[in-house]
């Protein structure tokens, strides 16, 4: 057999040894790696990817953080797109964000930020401390557009840029909730330069956005928007690929949207619809209080009929305002005790409180000389009878809790008539000079912080301020001076004790309930945590943590 024979039998008997491995491993790996599968435990965890998409009602004005005034839209949306010196946690402390840190001084006057170096807005522009100056500048600015309230705020503090990435303010004096105002969201320098004052109103990135937050815009449209991760974000990267907000025209709407599968989500839900939401296998119902906001039945403190504390306290152990968070709310709040929600570190839970207790409300009457003389069921004194008006505005919640205040109080011998109105209506013929004797409103409240100076203070109980009940007390006047001044939250703890514990007594007004916040979401949706919300934008807080994807992973082991 010559060389070349015997070198192609070797190669072929080689080659059929290698077939015959290859045919043996294809059935011993695969079996090696399932029964190895079964050996070591595996665990499913998020995994990237996925698009989320909500209801949202009514269409953006403004995406610009600092002409956000009452559109959810423009509140939600820039949650997401922007982001501030500091925000808030869920226990409402001031925690970094754009800031890595800053020191206090001067007694509370000043606060010096050092600002984060790795910071790049959306078209990937490096922020810096020319941002933070130009931003209040803007709100500083003659013609100035946005929240009037917020306006006043800075216009007494002093910016100065120390270096690229450090900025200083002073303020005239000490203001303990400063640093929660320092959460608003910043605007770029260089698309913004040239619009201030009232030509910020008109400037194109209203619209299309710029920020540094977590989410940048890429598509908007009459129909809705689309967010994407920014990819050169700072905190924590999100598992979602895509967010998406669809307009609806009206809550109706959105709601039918969501009942069949056209959307993922929908925010502020009303009362009625959760437990119905509630028994759908699609959808999770999460519920938090609504920490900046409640309904108060607001007493003129300067009519005659209630400038008498003895019958603001027997109006407010008439009214059952366990009823009223079951009849409007649909069990969906917490009956109403003061002016400090229970969410808040400085709630006073021993605060004298008013229970429902007719009987009491009747003797508080007789003591205060209002008797039924003639026997027709109103009270009257002096020949006056015991008859006023409640108004409102023309929202169904509003009008059924007045309804349900009114029966309660004729019970107990008031003529009490509910009358609703416009809100603009409301707002500007009745509430704004004072000329209502009483009226139903819900309070919403400008920061988490617990200081209601502009609500309960007298000077505030003019025309333009908003101490609707006119509540006019030195003492409630010092104490609320004070704890806006003092930087100490243990100080300040006790001062808003004594304030609640005085108010009680001075009965001014009477808060009958703070409602809660509640969101539909597919069960597909994972991850979502919902606390004590500082406001409906608040949901988003942990928005990185929830994931629509799944993988496999081998589970970690735990202690031995």
């Amino acid at each position: 057999m010559n060389p070349r024979t015997q070198g192609n039998r070797r190669r072929s008997s080689w080659l059929r040894w290698v077939l015959a491995l290859a045919a043996l491993l294809a059935v011993v790996v695969p079996l090696a790696a399932s029964r190895l599968r079964q050996e070591i435990p595996m665990a499913t965890v998020p995994d990237q990817g996925g698009a989320y998409v909500e209801a949202a009602i009514g269409n953006p004005s403004y995406l610009n953080p600092i002409l956000l005034q009452y559109n959810q839209v423009d509140r939600d949306l820039s949650s997401l797109i922007f982001s501030g010196l500091t925000r808030l946690d869920e226990n409402g402390l001031i925690v970094p964000d754009l800031a890595e840190r800053w020191e206090i001084g001067d007694g509370g006057r000043s606060y010096l930020f050092q600002l984060r170096q790795d910071v790049r807005w959306h078209d990937r522009t490096p922020f810096s401390s020319d941002d933070v100056v130009f931003t209040i500048k803007a709100i500083q600015a003659s013609g100035f557009q946005g929240s009037p309230e917020v306006a006043d705020l800075w216009k007494n503090v002093t910016v100065e840029q120390v270096s690229d990435y450090s900025v200083r303010f002073t303020l005239k004096e000490p203001f303990a909730p400063f640093l929660e105002y320092t959460s608003t969201g910043l605007l770029p320098h260089h698309l913004y330069a040239d619009a201030l004052g009232k030509a910020m109103t008109s400037s194109p990135y209203n619209l299309r956005p710029i920020g540094t937050g977590p989410f940048k815009l890429t598509r908007m449209s009459a129909e809705g928007v689309t967010l994407e991760p920014h990819a050169d974000y700072y905190g924590p990267a999100p598992y979602l690929a895509q967010l998406s907000f669809r307009f609806y025209p009206d809550y109706a709407a959105a709601l039918t949207a969501l009942e069949k599968g056209e959307v993922d989500a929908l925010p502020y839900l009303d009362p009625r619809d959760v437990a119905r939401l509630e028994a759908s296998d699609k959808l999770t119902v999460y519920s938090a209080p609504d920490y900046l906001k409640y309904a108060v039945l607001f007493l003129n403190n300067t009519n005659s009929i209630f400038k008498e504390g003895v019958v603001r306290q027997a109006v407010a152990h008439a009214i059952d305002r366990d009823k009223l968070v079951q009849a409007v709310l649909e069990g969906q709040g917490l009956a109403g005790k003061g002016p400090v929600s229970p969410s808040s570190w400085a709630f006073d839970g021993k605060a004298k409180g008013y229970s429902y207790d007719p009987k009491r409300a009747e003797g508080l009457l007789d003591e205060a000389g209002w008797r039924d003389s003639d026997g027709d069921g109103i009270r009257d004194k002096d020949g006056v009878n015991l008859a006023f008006v409640i108004l409102t505005n023309d929202n169904a919640r509003r009008v059924k809790t007045g309804e349900l205040v009114a029966e309660d109080l004729r019970k107990i011998g008031f003529k009490a008539e509910l009358q609703a109105t416009g809100w603009t209506d409301l707002l500007k013929e009745y509430l704004s000079g004072r000329t209502f004797v009483a009226a139903i409103a819900e309070q919403w409240l400008l920061t988490s912080d617990p200081d209601v100076y502009s609500l309960w203070h007298s000077s505030q109980a003019g025309n333009g301020g908003f101490n609707l009940s006119g509540i006019a007390d030195e003492r409630i006047d010092r104490i609320l001076e004070e704890a806006r001044r003092n930087v100490d939250r243990t100080r300040r703890t006790q001062l808003y004790s004594e304030f609640q514990t005085i108010w009680a007594e001075d009965c001014p007004s009477v808060v009958l309930y703070y409602p809660k916040f509640n969101w539909a979401a597919s069960r597909d949706l994972k991850g979502i945590k919902l606390t004590t919300l500082l406001d409906g934008s608040s949901r988003f807080r942990h928005l990185s943590e929830w994931y629509i994807k799944t993988k496999q992973v081998p589970a970690t082991p735990t202690g031995s």
